[in-house]
């Protein structure tokens, strides 16, 4: 099986591999979208798969990968993701490795050593984020190594976590074009008219690439907004209600693991903490959950521990931010719980699609505010949109740690070793809404990267002044005022989703699909062209 996989396609029927190819993964067959995509990437066309979660995006970008014999560049943006898919693969005898901060240095030895001297028609997968991918280590480590192919799984992130919080996603097709990779491939769960958008411009898939896109429709699903507090109330009057309504759902609902999604990582700590108090420890005990928290910040360790329980514990409960749930394979969520109205409507459909991946019934309950709750929303929203003002402190506060830094340390100095700095003096300050601050100086960066004032290579970071009147001032105004009305428009789509208590997936789908009047594409092309 394994030796008849690793050999060239056309070396042999590819519907004979495909078969293999089935075995190997366990699958009866492939659904039609998938062999679609399957078929068109074997040939050596680009492809844009939209597949529901719990679809077999995976398959789509690793059976092409093995049938033809291709070392495989996967840009994954989790290192939980990245090592589950990395074993998954390895179960099955196929070379897959991860690439990522985390990783023991004798472990990234191996890695080095094993693309220096791997044979050539031998699959392999390479999984890294698009942080290391834009290193130079990894350039001067891998650039001859000759990769026949690249995927983005989760392709959404290119712009949903591209502005406000992954700054180098933007660059990926930078990388694609230095390594010289043939063949891309991009795969998401969920994508609305401006993610298609910026996927196109920020993922060099070649001219005639094939789209393929999914019914997203979950008829399994059950979706509720309930309002159990109001914005009137004192805030610990108001976690009490909402945490006694968590309790309830706990004791009436689905039984089985749950997912609890919170707006910010304290927000998840508290909603954590009270389950460990005597209510919350007396529903655990009673209906047989054990409780876990996830936050991005969490100790590499700690976290591959919580993945652990909620992949193997019979009831798990997560409390977790945005940072959990993403290519995590545990097809039996019995519900997913959002604690906060989510940042943006795309980040709803995808965290629902983490409930109920076995066809089963589960319910996806969202907890908004009676009252004025999308105001308050708002106001959260808005720390995490810069002004031109913001801007331009942020850009003063770079200019300002590059100047203390000598020429040797400035090569070393990048834009995630800024944002890291920024996020330590944010997380020890008394600022409001510190997640929200931190999304602001992440797209302030993003616009001062977009606008061409900040930029980085080999010699480290480089930053330009703005002048007043200046085509790059020009360019800062308009980027920031483009995106305060991106996030007017987000706003108001969930104000009208979530402000019907009549939950409707198809309503969910046709306001992702509806075409904006905001075309962000063309105004910044427009405004970068000026």
């Amino acid at each position: 099986m394994q030796a008849t996989l690793a050999e060239p396609f056309n070396e042999g029927p590819v519907d004979e591999q495909l078969r293999g190819a089935l075995q190997l993964f366990g699958f009866k067959q492939f659904s039609r979208k998938q062999e679609q995509l399957i078929r068109a990437s074997i040939f050596g066309r680009d492809v844009l798969g939209v597949l529901p979660t719990g679809g077999g995006k995976s398959a789509c970008f690793h059976v092409p990968g093995i049938v033809t014999g291709a070392k495989t560049l996967v840009v994954s943006p989790l290192i939980a993701l990245q090592d589950d898919q990395v074993q998954s693969l390895r179960t099955r005898g196929v070379k897959a490795f991860a690439l990522h901060s985390d990783l023991p240095g004798p472990r990234r030895q191996a890695v080095h050593y094993y693309y220096a001297t791997a044979p050539k028609g031998e699959a392999s997968f390479l999984y890294l984020s698009p942080e290391q991918l834009l290193t130079e280590a990894f350039h001067s480590r891998f650039d001859g190594v000759g990769f026949d192919r690249i995927a983005v799984d989760e392709a959404h992130c290119v712009s949903t976590w591209g502005d406000a919080f992954r700054p180098d996603y933007q660059r990926i097709r930078v990388a694609v074009r230095r390594l010289r990779i043939p063949h891309c491939s991009a795969f998401t769960a969920t994508v609305d008219p401006k993610i298609k958008q910026d996927i196109r411009r920020r993922i060099p898939l070649r001219p005639g690439f094939l789209t393929v896109e999914a019914d997203p429709m979950r008829p399994n699903l059950t979706l509720k907004v309930e309002f159990p507090a109001s914005v009137e109330d004192h805030p610990v009057i108001l976690g009490r209600k909402r945490f006694s309504r968590l309790l309830q759902l706990l004791q009436e609902g689905y039984v089985g693991p749950v997912i609890v999604y919170c707006a910010s990582r304290d927000g998840a700590y508290q909603a954590f903490a009270r389950m460990q108090q005597e209510a919350g420890r007396w529903v655990a005990r009673t209906r047989g959950y054990s409780t876990y928290l996830y936050h991005a910040g969490l100790p590499y360790e700690d976290k591959q521990s919580v993945l652990r329980g909620f992949l193997n514990d019979k009831r798990p409960i997560v409390f977790a931010t945005t940072a959990f749930g993403m290519g995590v394979s545990r097809p039996d969520v019995r519900q997913v719980i959002h604690y906060q109205v989510p940042p943006t409507l795309i980040d709803y459909a995808q965290q629902i699609g983490r409930a109920g991946r076995d066809g089963l019934p589960a319910l996806c309950t969202t907890f908004c505010l009676e009252g004025d709750g999308f105001g308050r929303q708002a106001e959260r929203a808005k720390w995490g949109a810069p002004t031109y003002d913001f801007v331009e402190v942020v850009h003063r506060n770079l200019v300002r740690v590059l100047a203390n830094r000598t020429r040797s340390e400035g090569r070393k100095y990048n834009i995630r070793s800024f944002l890291d700095y920024m996020r330590l003096r944010i997380e020890n300050s008394q600022v409001k809404f510190k997640a929200s601050y931190l999304d602001r100086v992440n797209t302030a960066v993003a616009i001062l990267q977009r606008a061409g004032v900040i930029s980085e290579d080999g010699n480290g970071l480089s930053v330009s002044g703005i002048s007043p009147g200046s085509k790059k001032h020009d360019r800062l105004i308009g980027l920031t005022h483009m995106r305060w009305r991106m996030l007017v428009r987000e706003q108001e789509r969930l104000r009208v989703f979530f402000g019907n208590p009549d939950q409707d997936q198809s309503r969910l789908w046709e306001i992702l699909r509806r075409d904006e009047d905001l075309d962000p594409e063309k105004e910044e092309t427009a405004l970068l062209r000026e």
